[in-house]
Protein backbone atom coordinates (compact mmCIF):
# COMPACT_ATOMS: atom_id res chain seq x y z
CA UNK A 1 0.00 0.00 0.00
CA UNK A 2 1.40 3.36 -0.90
CA UNK A 3 1.33 6.31 1.53
CA UNK A 4 0.93 9.65 0.61
CA UNK A 5 3.87 12.17 2.19
CA UNK A 6 3.61 15.89 1.91
CA UNK A 7 5.84 16.60 -0.98
CA UNK A 8 6.98 14.00 -3.02
CA UNK A 9 8.31 14.57 -6.64
CA UNK A 10 9.44 12.60 -9.06
CA UNK A 11 10.58 12.19 -12.87
CA UNK A 12 8.54 9.85 -14.88
CA UNK A 13 9.69 9.95 -18.11
CA UNK A 14 12.41 11.51 -20.86
CA UNK A 15 10.92 12.92 -23.65
CA UNK A 16 13.66 14.50 -25.27
CA UNK A 17 16.12 13.36 -26.70
CA UNK A 18 13.51 11.25 -28.41
CA UNK A 19 16.21 9.84 -30.48
CA UNK A 20 17.98 6.64 -30.02
CA UNK A 21 20.83 7.65 -31.87
CA UNK A 22 22.50 11.29 -31.49
CA UNK A 23 25.65 12.35 -33.45
CA UNK A 24 28.52 13.24 -30.80
CA UNK A 25 29.33 16.87 -29.83
CA UNK A 26 25.95 18.59 -30.70
CA UNK A 27 23.75 20.03 -28.55
CA UNK A 28 21.14 17.79 -26.51
CA UNK A 29 17.75 19.43 -25.53
CA UNK A 30 16.52 17.43 -22.45
CA UNK A 31 12.97 17.94 -21.72
CA UNK A 32 11.49 15.87 -18.69
CA UNK A 33 8.11 14.93 -16.90
CA UNK A 34 7.36 15.14 -13.29
CA UNK A 35 4.90 14.16 -11.14
CA UNK A 36 3.84 16.13 -7.58
CA UNK A 37 3.12 12.38 -6.10
CA UNK A 38 2.95 14.71 -2.61
CA UNK A 39 -0.24 15.91 -0.78
CA UNK A 40 0.35 19.77 -1.08
CA UNK A 41 1.18 22.00 -3.98
CA UNK A 42 4.96 22.29 -4.75
CA UNK A 43 6.06 26.06 -5.71
CA UNK A 44 9.10 24.87 -7.54
CA UNK A 45 11.19 21.60 -8.68
CA UNK A 46 14.84 21.50 -8.93
CA UNK A 47 15.81 18.86 -12.03
CA UNK A 48 19.06 17.82 -12.75
CA UNK A 49 20.45 16.02 -16.23
CA UNK A 50 23.46 13.85 -16.88
CA UNK A 51 25.34 11.65 -18.93
CA UNK A 52 27.10 8.71 -17.93
CA UNK A 53 28.97 5.76 -19.99
CA UNK A 54 26.97 3.12 -17.57
CA UNK A 55 24.14 3.60 -15.91
CA UNK A 56 24.98 1.86 -12.70
CA UNK A 57 28.27 3.72 -12.57
CA UNK A 58 29.10 7.07 -9.91
CA UNK A 59 31.30 8.15 -13.13
CA UNK A 60 29.56 11.68 -14.24
CA UNK A 61 30.54 12.75 -17.96
CA UNK A 62 28.28 16.12 -17.93
CA UNK A 63 25.33 17.58 -15.94
CA UNK A 64 23.35 20.04 -16.08
CA UNK A 65 20.24 21.23 -13.35
CA UNK A 66 18.04 24.10 -13.14
CA UNK A 67 15.17 25.08 -10.61
CA UNK A 68 11.86 25.40 -12.05
CA UNK A 69 8.94 27.70 -10.50
CA UNK A 70 5.82 26.68 -10.78
CA UNK A 71 2.69 26.11 -9.18
CA UNK A 72 2.17 22.16 -9.09
CA UNK A 73 -1.12 20.68 -7.87
CA UNK A 74 -0.89 17.16 -5.69
CA UNK A 75 -0.88 14.35 -8.07
CA UNK A 76 -0.50 16.49 -11.45
CA UNK A 77 2.54 15.96 -14.15
CA UNK A 78 4.35 19.24 -15.81
CA UNK A 79 7.02 18.64 -18.62
CA UNK A 80 9.98 20.48 -17.84
CA UNK A 81 12.61 21.59 -21.08
CA UNK A 82 16.20 22.60 -19.70
CA UNK A 83 17.66 26.13 -20.91
CA UNK A 84 21.28 24.47 -21.15
CA UNK A 85 22.24 21.47 -23.26
CA UNK A 86 24.00 18.32 -22.93
CA UNK A 87 26.74 17.87 -25.45
CA UNK A 88 27.18 14.09 -25.65
CA UNK A 89 30.39 12.12 -26.49
CA UNK A 90 30.90 9.09 -28.05
CA UNK A 91 31.51 6.10 -26.00
CA UNK A 92 34.94 4.22 -25.60
CA UNK A 93 33.35 1.61 -27.48
CA UNK A 94 31.13 3.06 -30.38
CA UNK A 95 28.84 0.38 -30.29
CA UNK A 96 27.72 0.77 -26.27
CA UNK A 97 25.21 2.72 -26.00
CA UNK A 98 25.42 5.98 -22.96
CA UNK A 99 22.75 6.63 -20.45
CA UNK A 100 20.93 9.66 -20.08
CA UNK A 101 19.36 10.41 -16.66
CA UNK A 102 17.23 12.68 -14.77
CA UNK A 103 16.47 13.18 -11.28
CA UNK A 104 14.61 15.77 -8.93
CA UNK A 105 15.55 17.62 -5.42
CA UNK A 106 12.52 18.55 -4.80
CA UNK A 107 12.58 20.74 -0.92
CA UNK A 108 11.19 18.50 1.15
CA UNK A 109 10.83 15.36 -0.73
CA UNK A 110 10.88 12.53 1.76
CA UNK A 111 10.89 9.66 -0.80
CA UNK A 112 13.81 9.47 -2.73
CA UNK A 113 13.57 5.83 -4.83
CA UNK A 114 10.84 7.73 -7.36
CA UNK A 115 12.79 10.42 -8.01
CA UNK A 116 15.14 9.53 -11.00
CA UNK A 117 14.95 7.23 -14.48
CA UNK A 118 17.23 7.07 -17.34
CA UNK A 119 17.47 6.14 -20.66
CA UNK A 120 20.03 4.87 -22.92
CA UNK A 121 21.14 5.84 -26.54
CA UNK A 122 23.74 5.39 -28.78
CA UNK A 123 26.31 8.00 -29.97
CA UNK A 124 27.80 8.04 -33.76
CA UNK A 125 30.48 9.65 -35.02
CA UNK A 126 30.28 13.84 -36.47
CA UNK A 127 32.16 12.54 -39.22
CA UNK A 128 33.44 9.35 -41.03
CA UNK A 129 36.08 8.08 -38.92
CA UNK A 130 37.23 6.28 -42.20
CA UNK A 131 37.74 9.36 -44.24
CA UNK A 132 40.05 10.44 -41.90
CA UNK A 133 43.22 11.75 -43.82
CA UNK A 134 46.71 11.51 -41.66
CA UNK A 135 49.53 13.96 -43.23
CA UNK A 136 53.23 12.50 -42.67
CA UNK A 137 55.84 14.20 -40.86
CA UNK A 138 58.60 14.78 -43.17
CA UNK A 139 60.72 17.43 -40.57
CA UNK A 140 62.40 16.58 -37.09
CA UNK A 141 61.62 18.84 -34.52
Amino acid sequence: EYQFVDYDAGVIEILDPESKRYIEGLPMTVKAKVKNFGLFTMDSVKLTALIKFKRDTTHVIESITETFYLNMPSLTEAEFTFADKLYPPLNFNVFDSISIGVFTSATNDTIQRNDTIYKNFLTIPGYNLQAVNTVQITEKC
